[in-house]
């Protein structure tokens, strides 16, 4: 699925614009080879500006994103938490800002790896 597509997808969810209504935040995703930096902004997900710098980091191993991108994933790569806590990832910065949009950033996490929503 096109990035666009993803993005739009996430802007059109009316839970996911709520939760977003007051953000001001960038996160840095990568996973495995692939990189992206998401602006969230007044109840919208975009892709972050050049020069932009990130709050929070999100590190996902190639194997666990590859494994989180199946129907079920394997336990210990079902969740970015999960995927953590058994060191296939990386979570580093700005806690606050993390957690704080922790369920948008799994929607997020689940959009990039298989388009499709958790809820």
């Amino acid at each position: 699925m096109p990035l666009s597509e993803i993005y739009e997808a996430l802007n059109g969810d009316p839970s996911v614009r709520r939760r977003l209504r007051f953000a001001d935040a960038v996160v840095a995703i990568e996973a495995g080879a692939e990189r992206w930096d998401i602006a969230l902004r007044d109840g919208a997900i975009a892709p972050a500006g050049a020069g932009e710098t990130a709050q929070g980091r999100i590190r996902i191993s190639a194997d666990a994103w590859q494994a989180f991108q199946q129907p079920v994933p394997p336990p210990g790569c079902h969740d970015i938490y999960a995927m953590a806590e058994t060191g296939r990832a990386t979570v580093t910065g700005d806690f606050l800002t993390l957690f704080r949009y922790s369920y948008v950033l799994k929607d997020v996490l689940q959009q990039l790896a298989t388009g499709r929503m958790f809820g």
